[in-house]
């Protein structure tokens, strides 16, 4: 049996092959595509999870003020991709958070005008500059493929990304709500790099405690802050928190502005300014946090002011008091731990009491309570004793009030036994009552505070002393002139009650060994009564480019609608067109809004809206003319181009301002400027400052001179840019003087053309201002200068003639100058030039021994002149003669061509050589030649003859005598005879 032959190909293997290729590239493929993916989407989702945790830390820093406890989160800085059999991930990403601007004094929380309503608080708090360093987080992520992540911030209550284009808030603010501003310094140094960062936030100073404020008498309470955000988004961000007092929210702040910026590092940061309404109570709250490592001066704060928390006391004889002074650091916080003195100044009656404990330290809490110990029994009226606390120093010398360190407070004994009276009310020979006896209703809305009451002696007594106190000083005070009242003839003396709160309060007059005590019920305090207050003007804030909201209040009798019209208000800058008051509902008591549109708009970031003096009314006709407020971000005007002046040929310096948001600095660049003429090789904007207003300087760098005077610079479309972001994108301004490129000079020369004339021509490329030509004799000797009064100009070919004595002479073109001052003359080419003045004949000699004669019968012949001079010379006829011998007829050649040896005569000049061709020239004859010979100074020329005939046909002239007379151009001649060889 034959078995068959097996001829197929290898399909199992080859099929394993193409398989193996598919798993290879979809692996590949898988590598490149789903990985990334996979990882880009972990990668965002830490990112989330990162922001998160940064709202969790700045929750801890703004929770220190009602914790004042040490507090730690969590923050996670890298993550990791899933493990990967077939499949390679890329570097863990491991991000950065850090702490900045806590190393620069500059950057600082600064309150400015805020005033306490506490008199102690006040000795402290007294409106002056008040100013905490602090600073903030920055998380900046490190991603493999999430390269679009964005950096986030923790500064000023606000948790923000920032992708460079944008910056969006995670969360809302907290330095502003309504009454309270709340501020914390963040202090210390923190930075950490992948892993999970542990973020410890410790109170340096923190409680509950806020402090009430009101504006000074001349400013608003003004809020300062370093951010790095710009006044729009903090504007925007308070607008959407209804935090503006325009807004009738209970929101306070009037306007937000950008007054200063502070370097930090690589970045720029803004000075924010934030204004509170006039006339308003806010509780201030300030607080200082650490974290991570704090130096010893942030760890703790100084002992800075005393409050005294008692106001005024009354005790029986033999019952102790107690007074209580609480200590406050500069934050305005508790402060432990403090050394506080006090002691007992007595009145004229001399001293009740002393203090068992004089010096003492404040507790957890900052106060400290110190016994006052009644000395015993007491005769007469009740007596008073002042007692004095002093921080860190002696009270019983050197104490001022005024100071902050110093407080003080009265305890008042009651003589509780009626001892030393003398019987009576008070036992003595008079008394002294109240008119009004033992109680006394006031209702302050209806009776304006203060009140007058009145003590009376029986029997009327005048001249008597007498002194009123009250027991609750935080209800009603006594309006003190400096001293206590002394009875009238009448036996009367009066006292000015002021009412602080609703209450009860107790008022005591004394005398002698009299007292009495009235019983005052004080309501309506913060009530309405008779209005007899002006409408407030309350805020300004920007609607668009020409129109603006401002806002009035009258919270009495409300608000006269009709009083308002246009001729109301000013504005500086801007003019008035209209004003639209649909916003206000008339006689209503709350915050209205008029709108007034400007007749275009302003190159200023403020502007100021002022009452005039007609005013605007509230229905009680109280009217309020005068008064300014500020609406800001109203720059609605580009950066204008104003000029360009020259630095040198190359450089331009450019000006431009802007009134109002100031200049963008980043959007400056290159393409922004185009020139008339010339390319720009770069700009420098060194010397403009960001966001400065006025004028601002960019220098334009030219590749190379023009030969221009005038180039205009203009911008273009993309334009520049003010913090307003309004774009100037047309504009232009010219600078002269720009010529920087010289003449070109061509075809210099000076020539002899006739007798003794010398003629000097040129060419320029473009016109010229002034030209010197020099001409100097053999010796070097000026013998005359041109001017370019003396030159004649056609076109641009400059020529003038003038006239010489016969000799060598150099031509020098010295000055050849544009009007821009660039002079040419360096261009010219055969500079100097030099001629010979006088007959050309006078310039030409034999070089002896150089005639050569044909010894083979041809008759031909050479000789050699020499131009001595240094002008050319043009030879125009010839003539030949023999003498001595030979019998020739002509010179006769008979060959094709143009060189020597093809033309009867023929002289071989460097310059332009000359030949005669005819028939046959006659021995004898002056012929022309068929083209002239010029021959240039200092230089040879060879005259070739032939062929010599006789009558016979050639004949040699070897031996004979021959004459040559050459005819130049000038009209002389002259004849050279020589002996050919």
């Amino acid at each position: 049996m034959q078995l068959w032959s097996d001829d197929r190909a290898v399909a199992v293997q080859v099929g394993a092959i193409i398989l193996f290729a598919f798993v290879v590239i979809a692996i590949a493929g898988y590598q490149a595509s789903v990985v990334p993916d996979q990882n880009n989407e972990i990668e965002f989702n830490h990112n989330q999870r990162v922001q998160g945790q940064l709202e969790d830390v700045e929750a801890t820093i703004g929770s220190m003020p009602a914790v004042a406890d040490s507090r730690t989160t969590t923050v996670d800085l890298s993550t990791s991709y899933p493990a990967r059999t077939l499949f390679v991930n890329p570097p863990t990403p491991t991000g950065r958070l850090r702490t900045f601007g806590t190393d620069n004094g500059d950057v600082a929380i600064e309150i400015e005008n805020a005033v306490a309503t506490n008199g102690d608080m006040a000795d402290y708090w007294d409106g002056g500059l008040r100013d905490y360093s602090t600073g903030a987080f920055a998380f900046d992520p490190n991603y493999n493929v999430y390269t679009r992540a964005p950096r986030t911030f923790v500064e000023n209550s606000l948790v923000y990304n920032d992708f460079g284009s944008e910056k969006l808030t995670v969360n809302s603010q907290s330095l502003f709500d309504g009454d309270d501003i709340t501020l914390i310094a963040v202090k210390g140094s923190f930075s950490e790099q992948g892993g999970t960062a542990s973020v410890g936030v410790r109170p340096v100073s923190a409680s509950s405690t806020t402090t009430t404020v009101t504006n000074s008498t001349s400013e608003q309470v003004t809020i300062r802050i370093v951010s790095r955000l710009g006044p729009g988004k903090w504007q925007s961000i308070l607008q959407e928190d209804r935090e503006f007092a325009n807004q009738n929210s209970g929101g306070h702040v009037t306007s937000v502005n950008q007054v200063g910026t502070i370097p930090v590092g690589s970045e720029t940061l803004n000075v924010i300014e934030f204004k509170m309404e006039a006339d308003e109570s806010y509780r201030l709250q300030v607080a200082g946090v650490g974290v991570g490592q704090l130096s010893a001066g942030e760890q703790t704060t100084n002992a800075t002011y005393a409050v005294m928390r008692t106001d005024s006391v009354t005790t029986d004889e033999n019952v102790d008091a107690t007074v209580t002074v609480e200590i406050r650091d500069e934050y305005g916080n508790p402060k432990s731990d403090a050394r506080v003195n006090a002691t007992v100044a007595g009145d004229g009656d001399g001293q009740q009491g002393s203090i068992v404990d004089t010096e003492r330290t404040t507790d957890e809490n900052g106060l400290v309570t110190f016994t006052y110990e009644t000395t015993g029994n007491i005769d007469g009226g009740a007596k008073t004793d002042t007692v004095r606390v002093s921080l860190d120093s002696d009270p019983s010398s050197g104490f001022d009030e005024t100071t902050k360190e110093d407080v003080k407070t009265t305890v008042t004994v009651k003589n509780t036994d009626g001892s030393g009276t003398g019987g009576g009310s008070g036992g003595g020979a008079y008394t002294i009552t109240f008119d009004d006896g033992q109680s006394y209703s006031w209702d302050v809305s209806s009776e304006s505070s203060p009140i007058t009451l009145r003590a009376s002696t029986d029997p009327a007594l005048p001249g008597v002393s007498t002194e009123f106190v009250v027991n609750d000083s935080s209800v009603a005070t006594v309006v003190s002139s400096g001293t206590d009242p002394d009875t009238d003839s009448s036996g009367n003396a009066d006292v000015q009650l002021e009412a602080q709160s609703n209450g009860d309060v107790g008022v005591y007059v004394g005398s002698a060994g009299s007292s009495d005590v009235i019983n005052v019920s004080i309501t309506g305090v913060g009530g309405s009564g008779p209005d007899t207050t002006e409408p407030s003007l309350l805020g300004a804030s920007r609607v668009d480019d020409t129109t603006i909201s401002v806002s009035i209040r009258d919270s009495g009798s409300g608000i006269e609608k009709s009083s308002i019209d246009a001729d109301d208000f000013t504005t500086s800058p801007g003019s008035i067109v209209s004003i639209d008051k649909s916003g206000i509902t008339d006689g209503a008591t709350t915050a209205q809004t008029v709108q007034i549109t400007l007749g275009s708009p302003v190159d200023s970031e403020t502007v100021d809206v002022s009452i005039e003096s007609d005013g605007i009314s509230d229905k009680n006709g109280n009217t309020r003319t005068s008064g300014t407020v500020t609406a800001t971000n109203m720059d609605g005007v580009a950066p204008t181009l104003d000029s360009a002046s020259k630095v040198d040929d190359t450089t331009i310096q450019v000006t431009i301002s802007d009134g109002g948001s100031g200049i963008d600095k980043s959007t400056i660049a290159q393409g922004d400027f185009t020139l008339s003429a010339g390319s720009i090789s770069g700009i420098d904007k060194t010397s403009v400052t960001d966001g400065a207003t006025g004028s601002q300087t960019v220098t334009i760098n030219l590749q190379n001179p023009v030969d221009e005077d005038t180039i205009t610079v203009s911008l273009q479309s993309d334009g520049i840019d003010d913090k307003a972001d309004n774009i100037r994108t047309s504009g232009s301004a010219s600078v002269s003087g720009m010529d920087g490129v010289a003449p070109t000079i061509s075809n210099f020369q000076a020539t002899n053309p006739s007798g003794d004339d010398i003629e000097v021509s040129f060419d320029s490329d473009e016109t010229l201002q002034t030209i010197t030509v020099e001409i100097r004799d053999s010796s070097g000797s000026v013998v005359t200068t041109l001017d370019q009064n003396d030159f004649t100009q056609s076109g641009l070919t400059y020529t003038e003639t003038t006239v010489e004595s016969d000799g060598d002479y150099e031509v020098e073109l010295i000055d050849a100058t544009d009007g821009s001052g660039n002079d040419g003359a360096s261009s010219a080419s055969n500079n100097p030039t030099t001629l010979t003045v006088g007959p050309a004949a006078d310039q030409i000699a034999y070089v002896s021994g150089s005639a050569t004669t044909n010894t083979e019968g041809t008759g031909s012949a050479t000789l050699k002149i020499n131009n001595s001079g240094s002008s050319p010379v043009e030879i125009t006829d010839v003539k030949v003669e023999f003498k001595g011998g030979g019998n020739f007829q002509r010179i006769y050649e008979d060959g094709a061509g143009t060189g020597v040896g093809n033309h009867e005569i023929f002289i071989s000049a460097v310059s332009d050589v000359g030949y005669l061709e005819a028939d046959e020239y006659t021995i004898a004859t002056e012929r022309p030649l068929t083209d002239s010979a010029i021959l240039d100074g200092s230089s040879d020329a060879t005259i070739s003859l032939t062929y010599f005939e006789d009558n016979q046909g050639p004949e040699s002239a070897s031996g004979k005598e021959v004459t040559v007379t050459l005819y130049f151009s000038d009209g002389t001649s002259t004849t050279i005879t020589v002996t050919l060889p």
